[in-house]
């Protein structure tokens, strides 16, 4: 799984919040601040292209493995899959989008023409 340019540090970050830990406990354990946790998920967020972070915390149990094992049942993985669908759905949207603004735009250069 791609894991998008993540540092050490928001790796660290994302490790501990998928053992359920709150800012203050990650700050803690890491000897950084809340503030600066609070950037690392910002971050981890955006390089994901995750929403919140309980996708965070289930994307750091992905990376980490399913914990029942490589099973064809584990709910880790179906939800992987469907994190993957999801996200190849929305880079598909967005390139036709562009496609779809750049149209406009030649269109409208042809009109002014």
């Amino acid at each position: 799984m791609p894991q998008g340019n993540i540092t050490a540090s928001e790796m660290r970050v994302l490790n501990l919040l998928a053992q359920a830990k709150t800012n203050k406990e990650i700050a803690a354990d890491l000897g950084i601040s809340p503030a600066t946790v609070k950037r690392h998920l910002e971050n981890i967020l955006r390089k994901l292209e995750l929403r919140n972070r309980v996708e965070a915390a289930i994307y750091g149990v992905m990376i980490a493995g399913c914990p029942r094992g490589p099973a064809s049942d584990c709910l880790l993985d179906s939800w992987r899959k469907k994190w993957q669908s999801i996200t190849a759905t929305r880079k598909m949207i967005a390139l036709l989008l562009g496609a779809f603004r750049l149209t406009l735009s030649l269109v409208a250069c042809n009109l002014m023409a």
